[in-house]
């Protein structure tokens, strides 16, 4: 019938496309009714890509919202049926099929529709590429860290911390689709925010009931820095930084949650990182040695340096209140919990080298006061 159509309508394509899309929708059915598991799923996938590969011959716009479909279908088949739960244990070789597959056909996709002027659906494309691609690196990691002893994954924080990010990674590309406008928008908003909350719920299990320094806690699996440390802390801040970049205008409080997020698991991730180099595998001792406690403060007066640094770079007067916070805890640190704990010649070496840091900190601080002056 499509075939009828325009050799009769010549550049009239509505009809043609309408019986496209027909053909399309039918194909689909039948797959899903005839096909299971990877199969369904790398059909639909070509099944997607043919649609971009017609609009692309034969111009035919209403085959966008088709391949806009898709996406989201196939975001459902690798997210929640047969999903992330499935690919966990699933052959590897399948795995492979399902995610690499479904993103390789999305990639060429969306090359066959660069030249065309459909913008909204090269937006879905992108963000469909980006979280799917983010989820099969979660799930290979996850596989890879189960394989080398984390049998404990489901309970573990550096597991519920893989939880989360897959649906973080969702969550965001539900958010990047808004800028392609449109009816959907705003259940596309709902969904992120459902896809969210979802998300922190093992977040924030992992940051506090499986936080590694409480007793029950799994041990820290891997070497210093390369650790389920960094898998279950850093790389969601990497992951919220990231979002903060691309999502929500500069200056905007979306954007400043963001950051809010990715410092806050970044900080936890030092912190813990550098208990785990005095105390090894198992964070859950109450003992705090003396050497740990300059580690932090250390650690922190860095922080602050690095801080004003940026506000330098920036010019930004919030990056250097933060700063001035940043080292006024270290100052607070130093006199209540480092100092008691030293006696004699020890103790005056540390304050002189602490007041030669700060002396160091509040002439760059001043530096930077400066700057943002003549930059107002």
């Amino acid at each position: 019938v499509a075939t009828r159509f325009a050799a009769r309508d010549g550049q009239a394509r509505l009809r043609t496309s309408f019986a496209a899309l027909a053909a399309l929708a039918m194909m689909s059915l039948a797959i899903a009714t005839l096909l299971t598991q990877t199969a369904l799923t790398l059909a639909l996938a070509l099944t997607v890509l043919g649609a971009a590969a017609l609009d692309r011959r034969f111009t035919l716009p209403p085959l966008a919202y088709f391949v806009q479909v898709g996406v989201i279908v196939l975001g459902y088949r690798l997210v929640v049926d047969p999903g992330v739960t499935w690919a966990y244990d699933a052959p590897i070789v399948e795995v492979l099929a399902a995610y690499g597959g479904t993103i390789a056909a999305l990639i060429f996709a969306l090359w066959l529709l660069l030249p065309l002027p459909r913008r909204a659906t090269k937006i879905v494309l992108e963000t469909g590429i980006m979280a799917d691609t983010s989820i099969l690196a979660s799930l290979l990691l996850t596989r890879a860290l189960v394989q080398a002893g984390g049998e404990n994954f489901a309970t573990s924080y550096w597991g519920l911390s893989l939880q989360a990010l897959v649906w973080f990674f969702v969550a965001f590309a539900q958010f990047d689709r808004m800028r392609a406008g449109g009816p959907l928008r705003r259940v596309r908003r709902i969904l992120g925010i459902v896809f969210a909350c979802v998300g922190a719920v093992p977040m924030l299990a992992a940051m506090t009931l499986a936080n590694p320094l409480m007793d029950w806690a799994e041990p820290v699996l891997g070497p210093v820095v390369f650790n389920t440390l960094m898998v279950a802390y850093l790389l969601p801040a990497v992951l919220f930084w990231l979002a903060s970049r691309r999502l929500g205008a500069p200056g905007g409080w979306p954007r400043k949650a963001l950051v809010g997020v990715a410092a806050a698991l970044a900080a936890l991730w030092l912190a813990l990182t550098i208990r785990h180099v005095w105390q090894g595998p198992i964070l859950s001792s109450g003992q705090v040695l003396q050497a740990e406690h300059f580690s932090y403060t250390i650690a922190m007066l860095l922080v602050g340096a690095g801080l004003l640094y940026q506000s330098i770079a920036r010019a930004s007067t919030t990056l250097r209140r933060a700063a001035l916070v940043v080292i006024g805890m270290s100052v607070a640190k130093v006199f209540l919990v480092d100092m008691p704990g030293l006696s004699g010649l020890t103790r005056v070496s540390s304050l002189m080298a602490l007041g030669l840091a700060l002396a160091g900190l509040a002439w760059l601080n001043r530096w930077a006061a400066e700057q943002s002056e003549d930059a107002d």
